[in-house]
């Protein structure tokens, strides 16, 4: 396998590039800089899809690639530094043939985009580049929204640029979170989770920045830019576009949606409250024991994003009505109730909790929210108003 893989790159570099090399040679450039844009993968970090900078140096006989995309899953406390928003990505500089093997060897579409940049323009702009990529300037503060891998290459294209980059208008009516609606929902999971940790901010309508965070989104916007000189001569940002790869990626079916779950839940939670009218109420509190400490643990999630996270769009939740820490103190509150057979307070707390969040979000529509949503209102409502009901 790694013999075929080799012969891949080395065919690549014998055949592909030269020839691109020569047809840029003839219009007497040096420098030839692009925009890829690579189509979204199956994975969670990849369901954006992905932007790079490609700089093919004709004098030197180079092809690299400029990313910004580069994280470590390996890294000390990644998972908690993500969390609070406190995530370094780097910029990282590859060959440009092991770049197009990695996803091609995925199936995944990638496009590129051709910069009709003047000769010093794409000097400029690989200078840029070569000193974002030293060692003490390549690491930056990862913002999922507003500075990413898409926002990065175009910010330094634009740096690069004898003039002024003018973009073509925004889609008319998006948001943040239907853009993450468009790109997470052939993910079900992804799509639920990552829809409860956004706030209300991402409900917003969003201009050309706001839509440059999607590499898709970028990639239309890029197309239709114009760069104006300081002497007024207008010319368009991309001089071609390339096809690289197509794409053959294939998603398998998700049979355990948020619905599935959800449903099965409520399901579950209609049966429990009968058995605590029959007067099973141990195995009542039992069974819902394990619900609570799931729903107080992704409360710890929310509680952080909101009050301690740098992640925008994640503060101001009204989700956090649902998912909070409290049920955490109330399993062991609930239980000295059953043993010393006194009255369970904690249902008319949580069922005020819901009212309000059904008021806000349902009423007066405070937050866009996914409906798997109202699936949990509906289990965490009949397991409360059973208890409240229940002496």
């Amino acid at each position: 396998m790694r013999s075929l893989h080799a012969l891949y790159l080395t065919l690549l570099l014998l055949f592909m590039l030269p020839a691109q090399s020569k047809a840029e040679a003839v219009e007497g450039k040096s420098v030839v800089v692009s925009l890829i844009t690579c189509h979204p993968g199956d994975l969670t970090y990849e369901l954006y899809g992905h932007s790079a900078l490609r700089v093919m140096d004709l004098e030197q006989g180079t092809d690299y690639v400029y990313n910004y995309g580069i994280f470590d899953f390996e890294s000390d406390n990644f998972v908690l530094r993500f969390i609070l928003g406190k995530t370094d990505y780097m910029l990282g500089v590859t060959m440009y043939p092991y770049f197009h093997y990695a996803y091609a060897a995925q199936g995944r579409r990638m496009d590129e985009q051709v910069l009709n940049l003047t000769p010093a323009e794409s000097k400029r702009l690989q200078a840029l580049l070569n000193e974002n990529a030293r060692p003490e300037n390549r690491v930056y503060r990862y913002n999922f929204l507003e500075d990413n891998c898409v926002t990065r290459a175009v910010d330094m294209v634009a740096k690069a640029v004898e003039g002024q980059v003018a973009f073509p208008e925004a889609e008319p009516g998006k948001t943040f979170r239907a853009l993450v609606k468009e790109h997470t929902a052939r993910n079900p999971w992804d799509y639920f989770v990552q829809n409860v940790l956004l706030g209300m901010e991402v409900d917003t309508l969003i201009g050309v920045r706001g839509q440059m965070f999607a590499p898709l989104y970028a990639e239309r916007l890029v197309a239709g830019a114009t760069v104006t000189d300081s002497l007024g001569n207008e010319r368009p940002l991309v001089k071609k576009e390339v096809r690289l790869t197509e794409d053959s990626t294939q998603f398998a079916p998700h049979l355990m949606s948020p619905q599935v779950v959800f449903g099965a839940l409520l399901a579950l939670s209609v049966v429990l409250v009968v058995l605590l009218r029959l007067g099973w109420r141990k195995t009542f509190y039992a069974v819902e024991t394990p619900l609570l400490l799931v729903q107080g643990l992704a409360g710890c999630i929310i509680f952080t994003l909101c009050f301690f996270s740098e992640h925008p769009a994640v503060d101001n939740n009204w989700n956090l009505l649902l998912l909070n820490p409290l049920p955490l103190l109330a399993i062991p509150y609930q239980w000295w109730t059953v043993s010393k057979g006194h009255r369970n307070y904690y249902p008319f707390v949580q069922l005020t909790l819901l009212a309000a969040y059904a008021f806000g979000v349902g009423m007066l529509h405070a937050q866009g929210v996914v409906g798997a949503v109202w699936l949990v209102v509906g289990v965490l409502a009949v397991l409360n108003f059973g208890k409240v009901m229940t002496k």
